[in-house]
């Protein structure tokens, strides 16, 4: 068997598939795929398979995954990245409320659906939900199965500029979007 499993630390605005194209731009192998998918903004592990590993994929198609999130309350964008224009901002000053959070957190836990961004790569006939949005094409966001399996608050809430920040560490199933949480929370 040719191939094998490359290990990166995905820097923050590359996608996901712009890493493929790169290795695969290398030369060096035919056949490329990744492990889940991390956002453009996102940082972290991706598991590139090369060669003949791709057809190890399915292998950990279900596989849970970790991330650690900083949360910003008080205002959000149409994708619900932070580098996009803000809309509905509001003054948000939660110091001193962890215990709503985690009892939000705790709710959130016993849900077994989400719905997803509007901006994401999921497909409706064909067609990215980011590319329809971008269109300013309407449809209707389906709730998708996925949970939120273990939640963990990793400090205080921070308070800068009219804004509130939580950080959390989040294990969850395949599909989750971690935007969504933010936007529910």
């Amino acid at each position: 068997m040719k191939g094998g499993f490359i290990l990166v630390n995905k820097e923050q605005s590359i996608t996901s598939s712009h890493l493929d194209s790169l290795i695969k731009r290398s030369g060096m192998f035919s056949r490329i795929g990744h492990l889940g998918t991390l956002d453009r903004l996102a940082t972290g592990l991706m598991i590139i398979m090369v060669d003949d590993s791709t057809r190890c994929a399915k292998y950990f198609d279900e596989s849970s995954k970790e991330y650690v999130i900083t949360v910003r309350f008080g205002s959000t964008s149409n994708s619900l990245d932070y580098d996009q224009p803000l809309i509905n901002t509001i003054d948000s000053d939660l110091r001193g409320k962890e215990v709503l959070i985690d009892k939000a957190l705790d709710e959130l836990k016993l849900r077994n659906t989400q719905i997803p961004p509007k901006y994401s790569a999921i497909k409706i006939d064909g067609r990215r939900y980011s590319d329809l949005s971008r269109e300013s094409v309407e449809f209707t966001l389906k709730e998708r199965k996925v949970r939120l399996l273990e939640v963990e608050r990793l400090s205080d809430v921070s308070y800068l500029e009219g804004q509130s920040y939580v950080t959390l560490r989040c294990h969850v199933t395949k599909g989750f979007y971690v935007r969504s949480l933010a936007r529910d929370l």
